[in-house]
């Protein structure tokens, strides 16, 4: 692993998944240069013709062991895979990436959310899809997102975010604005479903240029990352 291509959480490491949060030394949005693709796909370990990715739109819909056609025709925030090797993906460039792992049957997930996502319900969704009888299994790491110290929000996106979480997802920043966690928010939605097993990659993407990319600081000229995650043979 080349810690200037990705990073990775040592919980899902030590079970055995293959994944990792890209870096700034690759820029994997769309158009996306296939030569960063493959440059992941080595350094992470899965086979690039096996990752499913697919038009991300800010909800809730989940995709359940899709074929490549399937991504591509669809719109979708989170993708499941089932098969040992087969590899789900999100972009990001602030929202926050979730990769979640169930140990017992090797699959897996990956979420994209950023406030509209946390306010639809998309973790939730992915992790019944995932692991419907049994969440309290499943494991998950939550990767590089805006933090709170940045993520300067409306009086009405606050609320919001604190009806579908709690009211520590807003954040009093003096007389202005308010600010919102996502990673609060995201805390506290796994815990409301049993999934206690979090580690948390990163920091906040806008306040760090050298690490991660992020559409708030630098627009339209902002890379995308990627959170990757292979399934693997399940636990006998």
């Amino acid at each position: 692993m080349r810690p200037d291509l990705h990073v990775a959480s040592p919980r899902l490491l030590a079970a055995g998944f293959r994944h990792g949060f890209s870096r700034p030394g690759l820029n994997l949005g769309l158009p996306a240069a296939g030569a960063d693709h493959q440059r992941l796909a080595d350094d992470v370990g899965y086979d690039l013709d096996a990752l499913r990715v697919c038009r991300q739109v800010h909800g809730a819909a989940v995709l359940d062991a899709p074929t490549r056609a399937e991504c591509a025709a669809a719109e979708a925030d989170a993708i499941v895979a089932r098969a040992p090797g087969a590899a789900a993906g999100v972009r990001v460039a602030d929202c926050a990436p979730i990769l979640l792992a169930d140990p017992r049957s090797g699959a897996v997930a990956a979420v994209h959310a950023g406030w509209r996502g946390v306010v639809a319900g998309v973790l939730r969704a992915a992790v019944v899809c995932l692991a419907p009888a049994r969440p309290a299994e499943l494991l998950a790491a939550l990767g590089p997102c805006i933090g709170a110290c940045c993520f300067e929000v409306g009086d009405e996106v606050a609320d919001l975010l604190v009806a579908a979480s709690s009211p520590d997802a807003r954040v009093t920043r003096g007389a202005g604005r308010p600010h919102a966690s996502l990673e609060l928010a995201l805390r506290w939605q796994l815990r409301a479903m049993g999934v206690a097993e979090l580690d948390v990659v990163g920091g906040c993407t806008r306040c760090d240029p050298a690490r991660w990319h992020s559409y708030r600081r630098d627009g339209a000229a902002s890379g995308r990352a990627m959170a990757v995650i292979a399934a693997r043979a399940p636990n006998s």
